[in-house]
């Protein structure tokens, strides 16, 4: 059994599962904003009681890992390209189900949870009345699941149990969502939390609630040919998609990169060191021996917290007077630190840490300018080339996402045919700056100058800054849409006994081109590309 401190839910498990679970949720927390609690228990480990009173309250302005995950999740930042060999007005209708409900707006927020937790977990689902269903997409939090994988496929779960709450004849419960696929006997059910030994069935040990949920649920549950989340051949499926930031051959790798958490909570705690010593020791202290202000007044509370004061201004004169002998003296020391060159320490060791997350102190750039401060941030190209080391393992989930988004749509009567195989996901690389563009125009035209006249696959790799397939998959895009737009100007053409003239439609479609602003700074000709 794994119980979750911050919530109390129960979930199956032994061990190594909960602190697991509790490693998912300390990263879930640094990338949402809600960690102050862990940088308070990082502080007490450094200071004593007395001292972190004095730091004050600490300073959540730098997020280390937040910083590096939002500047390298660029992925989504241009909806990737989805190309299937049918290409069917129910394809094109599925995707427009899917866009609007957020498959690729929701994308980066789904990049930073899976390289900073290592992996990240995302439903699908189809909801509404049966005459005006949607998609539903949802991020799942893996530190309220448990998964379950086989050994013929081990890093993708053929078991899930994920931990909602619900209304439940009117209280705020806790229950499992349950869903299983292993051994050939597909089943789904609502579950009500309880301790499961690690090899007992879930299904077998927990109480069902699955008709107290589900209105209209089967009378023996969703289980064998009751289970309704399948592809047109009849294989079952889950209705998650399992993204990984690395294929380990592991249903989960939360422990890598443990280093930069750490990096991060002290990178904080030293940020607040910092700002207590600029508040409190960058500026000379003054004293004075052997002579007492008068005017003071006695302010506070009771006890300890009284202190005297005596208000000081420009225009007043401060009078000293001394109760020996001796002559009183006066003097000050030196600032008790420097805040500059503590500043420029931390940035150091800020910028050290990037080694965790496959990134060289070069790849950093920081400006210190008199309105941002040191601001440290991520080269565009060390961005872009972590884009492309992404690809492949996001691919993967993109691609079974639309496949299983297209079942999901047939089987709910939705669509009629949408493809649920050969989808094919390419992803727009990081725009280029005006610097980056020009100087690959100018290796574009150098092979014109010498007579080497290169395919337009090479020249869209160049100026998109992609690999061969996805200058591919551009081509195939940019021609389907010259074919639309054709469709188009055709169909909307004014008048009906009078057609637009052929220099009409080019100044049309001149103008459209513009509007649109493509991609290439060159000018983009219709090209015939053969589809793969």
């Amino acid at each position: 059994m794994s119980v979750d401190d911050a919530n109390t839910l129960t979930l199956p498990g032994d061990d190594d599962e909960t602190a697991r679970r509790r490693q998912n949720l300390l990263r879930r927390r640094l990338l949402d904003g809600n960690w102050l609690d862990e940088l308070l228990g990082r502080i007490a480990e450094h200071f004593v009681e007395e001292r972190q009173q004095a730091i004050g309250r600490p300073t959540m302005s730098r997020n280390l890992a937040r910083t590096s995950i939002r500047s390298l999740s660029a992925l989504y930042d241009q909806s990737p390209i989805e190309l299937n060999a049918t290409s069917s007005d129910a394809d094109d209708e599925m995707l427009n189900l899917a866009h609007a409900a957020g498959i690729w707006q929701m994308g980066t927020r789904l990049q930073q949870r899976t390289l900073f937790i290592r992996e990240g977990l995302r439903g699908v689902t189809t909801v509404g009345p049966p005459d005006a269903q949607r998609l539903l997409y949802q991020h799942i939090d893996l530190d309220r699941v448990w998964m379950n994988a086989s050994p013929d496929n081990p890093d993708q779960p053929d078991q899930v149990v994920w931990g909602r709450r619900r209304i439940i004849e009117g209280k705020d419960v806790w229950t499992w969502d349950a869903w299983s696929i292993a051994n050939g006997e597909p089943r789904f059910a609502v579950l009500k939390p309880r301790a499961v030994k690690p090899g007992q069935d879930v299904f077998e040990v927990a109480d069902d609630l699955t008709s107290l949920v589900i209105e209209g649920a089967p009378e023996g549950g969703f289980v064998d040919d009751a289970y309704r989340w399948r592809y047109d051949a009849g294989e079952p499926f889950l209705p998650f998609v399992l993204y990984h930031a690395e294929r380990t051959g592991k249903l989960t790798d939360s422990y890598e990169g443990i280093e930069m958490i750490d990096a991060t909570l002290d990178v904080a705690m030293l940020w607040t060191f910092w700002l207590h010593d600029v508040k409190d020791a960058s500026w000379p202290q003054r004293y004075v021996l052997n002579a007492i202000l008068r005017g003071e007044s006695i302010d506070g509370g009771e006890g300890f917290d009284k202190f005297a004061n005596v208000p000081a201004d420009p225009a007043s004169i401060m009078q000293f007077y001394s109760d020996a002998m001796q002559a009183a003296s006066f003097g000050q020391w030196l600032p008790g630190c420097d805040p500059n060159s503590l500043e420029l320490a931390i940035s150091s060791f800020e910028r050290s840490t990037a080694a965790h997350f496959n990134l060289a102190t070069s790849d950093f750039q920081t400006s210190s300018d008199a309105e941002s401060g040191y601001a440290l941030s991520i080269k565009r190209q060390a961005v872009r080339e972590a884009q492309r080391r992404f690809e492949p393992q996001f691919r993967r989930g993109d691609e079974e996402l639309l496949a299983k988004s297209a079942a999901l749509c047939n089987r709910a009567g939705i669509t009629n045919g949408a493809s649920e195989t050969d989808w094919r996901v390419s992803y727009p690389a990081l725009p280029m700056s005006p610097e980056e563009r020009q100087a690959a125009l100018d290796r574009v035209d150098a092979y014109t100058k010498l007579g080497l006249p290169a395919s337009r696959v090479w020249q869209v790799q160049q100026l998109e800054q992609v690999d061969r397939d996805g200058a591919m998959d551009l081509l195939v895009q940019w021609q389907r849409d010259d074919v639309e737009l054709d469709e188009r100007l055709a169909a909307e053409a004014p008048g009906v006994d009078e057609a637009l003239s052929n220099e009409e439609m080019a100044k049309l479609r001149s103008m459209l081109d513009a509007q649109a602003a493509p991609l290439s700074d060159a000018p983009r000709q219709s090209v015939a590309v053969e589809e793969r």
